[in-house]
């Protein structure tokens, strides 16, 4: 369908018009995500910030829909107003006729002249291509996914659905998880220091510090942002197991159960500790295990990009590199809104850190 369309910036009021548009684009959407409470927390209400929108509308009918939320970055040690892209949206009727080009450009434009210089996001199959052609964003890399299986037989189902061959593959799954993923453990006295969080306080910010590699680029993992990205957020569930010591947080893990590839998958978003002490994240990842077997997760999995410690722990813990034929891609891209970071910088992979999250779906 063919109709004449306008661009124009967000305004009050247009929320009903957008939550419409994503029910029309993500008809098997996430449950949830078209409620306005969801949507005042993702774009009201960051702490950095609400978001920047632009909108492409027909009369009334709002038809496409390009957005960014600031975040708090740093880049080689200095502290910068990045943004994440997300909810890129298209209605059905309207495809094919630039509409995404079109709001992206409009909305880059306004970012360079706001000082916001990096745009990053992870973009799937169907969009990382435009926007790589045509909106100047790079492409950083594929980013490494550390899975853990909890319940072999059932990935097996999942993973081969012919009777003879997951009749075949169950008892040599489980042989392999017994080899090759025993369970995480943890010194019996170190249960004294583990405790479950229901906010960040600013110890958070202390342990960011301590942590933080000034070299990288990363979002700013401060007090404020982890409440607003965890603890407030009105749709999904999620817990915080810390490693305390001397009334100081030693190391922590941000968790969250979750469906997806009709599997129940414990999902890893943070995984910070401080530098040398494996036995406090040690101590962290066993209470994380065991959290996600009485949640009767059918695996665990974890995204940590950058940080050498923590990957070295989770495949110390059994954890394995998951194929990518068999889970999710992800891609990580950025785009430059001005000139004043280093395009060399900003794609190199080994610059980057990077968790669950940072991206908006998990």
């Amino acid at each position: 369908m063919d109709r004449k369309w306008i661009t124009r910036g967000y305004k009050p009021g247009d929320e009903d018009g957008i939550l419409a548009l994503w029910k029309a684009s993500f008809p098997d959407g996430e449950i949830g995500r078209a409620d306005l409470a969801y949507w005042n927390w993702q774009f009201r209400d960051p702490p950095a910030g609400s978001a920047n929108i632009r909108l492409a509308a027909v009369d009334e009918l709002i038809v496409g829909h390009y957005a960014v939320i600031p975040v708090p970055m740093q880049v080689r040690g200095e502290e910068i107003q990045g943004t994440l892209s997300l909810d890129t949206m298209t209605h059905p009727d309207y495809q094919r006729q630039g509409i995404l080009t079109t709001l992206a450009s409009e909305l880059y434009a306004q970012l360079g002249q706001q000082g916001f210089p990096i745009t990053y996001g992870f973009p799937n199959d169907n969009s990382i291509g435009p926007l790589t052609g045509k909106l100047q964003w790079s492409y950083v890399c594929s980013l490494a996914v550390y899975v853990k299986p909890l319940n072999p037989d059932v990935i097996v189902d999942q993973l081969l659905p012919n009777p003879m061959l997951t009749a075949a593959a169950r008892p040599l799954a489980r042989f392999g998880a017994r080899i090759l993923t025993a369970p995480s453990r943890a010194p019996s006295q170190a249960q004294a220091h583990l405790c479950w969080l229901d906010r960040f306080d600013a110890r958070a910010d202390e342990l960011w510090l301590a942590t933080h590699d000034p070299s990288k680029i990363t979002l700013t993992r401060s007090a404020d942002l982890l409440n607003w990205r965890y603890f407030q957020n009105p749709l999904r569930d999620y817990r915080a197991v810390a490693y305390e010591e001397g009334g100081d947080l030693v190391a922590y893990a941000v968790l969250r159960c979750m469906e997806q590839f009709e599997l129940r998958g414990g999902m890893i978003t943070e995984l910070i500790c401080q530098p040398g002490r494996d036995d406090a994240l040690q101590a962290v990842l066993a209470a994380v295990e065991e959290h996600f077997v009485q949640e009767e997760a059918d695996l665990t999995a974890c995204l940590v990009h950058g940080d050498g410690q923590a990957t070295r722990l989770l495949k110390q813990n059994g954890f394995l590199r998951a194929p990518k034929r068999a889970f999710k891609e992800w891609y990580f891209g950025v785009r430059l809104n001005d000139d004043s970071v280093r395009p060399d910088w900003a794609t190199d992979p080994d610059r980057w850190y990077l968790t669950f999250g940072d991206t908006d779906v998990i």
